[in-house]
């Protein structure tokens, strides 16, 4: 027993010798990338302290098979022969990541990130590579003399190397006591890998939890980032035109110049789960609606018919309203490899302005990567159900508190706070598995479909808080814009297709400004809102987006992606294409329900709609590959 409890000891100083190695190469990260990290003594701290959690994951994953060598009872392993092989796996092992770590000191500077999974198919796809490497290693002798100086110390330091172990018989009572000791500490490596006990294991972008996203590589590290990114869904890049011809096809690159000067006033995003524009009466065209209220609040607002949204996921809604990133692969932009990217959202130019910014979604803190994102994106102020003040029996039992008692809580913040302040709400009870509090039973039609009568008592919540709101000083010094993440379950014809699945409400509402009232009839989607509110309150500045100001236009467009298929709606077309070809026509205006593909009609046709989605799709790929999502 003394032997196996020398070796956990060893384990212990090992794995401590090399959280030590991955801190001297963030110092030295940090050091020679000074000029893209202005951080006070703080900051530097935090991202010491912080970089831990993620050193301890990559370093518990990468060494798993190493630990499972100390762990396995048994005294097989203090045999001379396994011990060699158990010294040279941690030194192999170890110092491959280490360089991956080293090679990020100076690759860092040339595409401002860490490394991911990316950097493998680049190798892959680039012939001339092994042949750059000797110019790499006379151009940064200094890296790989720095990286073999900490292997050289790894060898050395490595604890135990001449640790002599006395022979010892395993009884019952031994493999016992060993194996309950190697469960423990394996359920432990489990906590430390997954970086916590939280409701999801740590990703790349949970490090804006300590530093601003323009900082987060230094809380990182490459080893985490390259594991962090793995996906088989990846996307590459494509050429359908050339690329000094692709910006005058389309651009997602805006400038606002207004003469005006700036509008101060609060805005507030209310994004509302699973609101398909087919439970409207004012939007569907059906004989009854579910959401009397919106469609009261349209009617004084300026509101649009053919609203789409650019996603069929919550996860995917977010990156789509804020930072006008429409989710056009097959992986949610906040899970993916790319959710390291540095970005732009309407928050970060808000807070030019001096905005303060919040986003309050009552779920459990977690849930769907909104808090990780949210930070990413700018907000600064996260107020998950963590942070409710209310009742027990205000929680639904399954994804968070009722609508109604989080907006009237909401309110009762946001009555707390100065102007001006961006305020961005997601509702949850219109979400699966659609529970209404018990008082409300019976209230609200069901109709035919289980997610109708949560759809009732979202509406009837939104009408309380309005009700709440309309007495606060800050209300009328406010633009609100009401609309959904995505569509949900389907009752009819129209809305039961590649169409109407996508239709939801989108409404400005400005209480002070009776000329913004109005119904307008062009296609618009989520990507919209981000340079919308940009122009509705006159702000300068110069973003990329996905999508353009729905004010002062007549026309639109509206991108989306399922099941490898990217669709493209216009005022007059539905188009679908495939990534190599054209697979889908359709005329909107004449053939709401989609029966009759015209693709053979449109065959080998370079038309303007066909170009502008290859256009969209080209840029968006490489952008979302070269950390482009920017404006430089």
């Amino acid at each position: 027993m003394k032997n196996y409890l020398q070796t956990q000891k060893l384990l212990l100083y090992r794995l401590l010798l090399i959280i030590a190695a991955y801190s001297i190469c963030r110092l030295l990260f940090y050091i020679f990338n000074t000029n893209y990290f202005h951080v006070d003594t703080l900051e530097l701290l935090v991202a010491f302290i912080a970089g831990l959690r993620f050193d301890i994951s990559a370093i518990l994953y990468t060494n798993f098979i190493f630990i499972l060598l100390h762990l396995v009872p048994g005294g097989w392993k203090y045999n001379k022969q396994i011990q060699k092989i158990t010294f040279w796996l941690f030194i192999i092992v170890n110092s491959a990541f280490l360089l991956l770590n080293f090679i990020d000191i100076e690759y860092y500077s040339f595409v401002n990130k860490r490394s991911t999974w990316d950097l493998f198919y680049f190798v892959q796809t680039s012939s001339d590579i092994w042949n750059l490497i000797p110019v790499f290693i006379i151009d940064y002798w200094h890296i790989i003399l720095l990286w073999g100086l900490t292997v050289f110390g790894l060898i050395k330091l490595y604890p135990g190397k001449k640790h002599e172990y006395k022979k010892t018989e395993l009884t019952i009572k031994t493999a016992t006591y060993q194996t309950v000791i190697s469960i423990a500490i394996f359920g432990i490596m489990i906590i430390g890998a997954r970086g916590g006990l939280q409701l999801r294991p740590i990703n790349t972008l949970t490090a804006v939890k300590y530093l601003k996203p323009n900082k987060i590589a230094l809380v990182t590290n490459s080893t985490f980032t390259l594991i962090n990114s793995y996906s088989p869904d990846r996307i590459e890049e494509v050429n359908y035109f050339p690329q000094e011809q692709l910006s005058d096809i389309y651009t997602p690159k805006q400038m606002y110049h207004p003469m005006q000067l700036p509008v101060k006033k609060n805005v507030i995003i209310l994004i509302l789960e699973s609101f398909s524009a087919e439970y409207s009466l004012l939007l569907s065209g059906n004989n009854f609606g579910y959401t009397p209220f919106l469609d009261s609040l349209s009617q004084r607002s300026c509101y649009y018919t053919r609203a789409y949204s650019n996603c069929k996921k919550s996860m995917e809604a977010l990156p789509a309203i804020i930072s006008g990133i429409p989710a056009l692969f097959e992986n949610p932009y906040i899970t993916s490899q790319y959710n390291s990217n540095i970005i732009n959202s309407l928050p970060i130019v808000l807070e030019k302005y001096n905005y303060k910014t919040f986003f309050f979604h009552g779920g459990i803190n977690g849930t769907m990567g909104f808090d990780n994102f949210s930070k990413a994106a700018g907000v600064d102020n996260y107020i998950g159900k963590n942070e409710y003040i209310g009742k027990k029996t205000d929680f639904d039992g399954s994804w968070g508190v009722y609508d109604e008692p989080y907006l009237q809580y909401v309110a009762n913040y946001l009555d707390t706070v100065s102007s001006p302040f961006f305020a961005g709400i997601f509702t949850l009870s219109s979400h699966h598995p659609y529970k209404i509090p018990s008082e409300y039973s019976g209230k609200f039609p069901k109709g035919n479909i289980p997610i109708l009568e949560s759809i009732g008592y979202a509406d009837y919540a939104l009408q309380q808080f309005f009700n709440r709101i309309s007495k606060s000083d800050w209300y009328k010094n406010t633009l609100f814009v009401l609309t959904a993440d995505h569509t949900a379950q389907s009752y009819t014809p129209e809305f039961a297709n590649m169409h109407g699945n996508y239709r939801i409400p989108l409404v400005f509402f400005d209480p002070s400004n009776e000329n913004m009232i109005g119904v307008k009839h062009h296609v618009v989607q989520q990507t919209d809102i981000f340079p919308s509110v940009v122009s509705y309150l006159n702000l300068k500045d110069t973003i990329l987006c996905y999508g353009s100001s729905v004010f002062n236009r007549n026309s639109g467009w509206a991108v989306n992606y399922l099941n490898n298929v990217y669709q493209l709606i216009t005022d007059s077309l539905l188009i679908q294409f495939d990534g190599e070809k054209l697979i889908g026509v359709y005329d909107l205006l004449n053939d709401k329900l989609l029966r009759k593909n015209l693709v053979e009609q449109y065959k080998d046709q370079e038309f303007t709609e066909l170009q502008l989605l290859k256009a969209i799709i080209q840029d968006y790929r490489y952008r979302m590959i070269n950390n482009k999502l920017h404006v430089d």
